[in-house]
């Protein structure tokens, strides 16, 4: 039994668009105004970063916990979010040009790629498939265990 193509494009978004993208500029941002020390924000962003390839690793290997999907969605509901509010602030502020236009649809593009990913995480499909994949892959390694000895 192979991986879904689909868990490696929720494991890429996760990372560059989650936290790449967002998370971690307005992460920066909000703790530039609480938080004086360069090197405490620098800290906190690599326990988000420990974080979310702690749940990335998760979703690859296909065992994902309960904990594990609802957090990412919530992650990246808060990316879809913010990346909406993002547009209407943008859109309100900004006259309407070219480059407004690009800029509007990179961050359209965020947001659907995000709720796709929401979507692929928590449909009954995805959480049967782990379930059988991680069945076969413990079956086939109980199997070799009993063939060493």
């Amino acid at each position: 039994m192979k991986r879904p193509k689909g868990v490696y494009l929720v494991a890429v978004w996760l990372f560059l668009g989650a936290f790449g993208l967002s998370i971690n500029p307005v992460l920066r941002i909000l703790l530039l105004g609480m938080i004086e020390n360069p090197k405490t924000i620098q800290i906190i962003q690599t326990l988000l970063l420990v974080f979310i390839i702690y749940l990335i690793i998760g979703i690859i290997k296909l065992k994902p916990t309960p904990t594990q999907i609802i957090i990412s969605s919530i992650i990246m509901s808060l990316v879809s979010i913010y990346q909406l509010y993002a547009i209407i602030t943008f859109l309100m502020f900004v006259d309407v040009s070219k480059k407004t236009l690009i800029i509007t649809c990179w961050k359209l593009f965020l947001i659907i790629s995000s709720i796709a990913a929401i979507i692929y995480l928590n449909r009954k499909n995805f959480r049967e498939y782990a379930k059988e994949f991680l069945a076969e892959n413990n079956q086939a390694a109980m199997l070799k265990f009993i063939q060493k000895k």
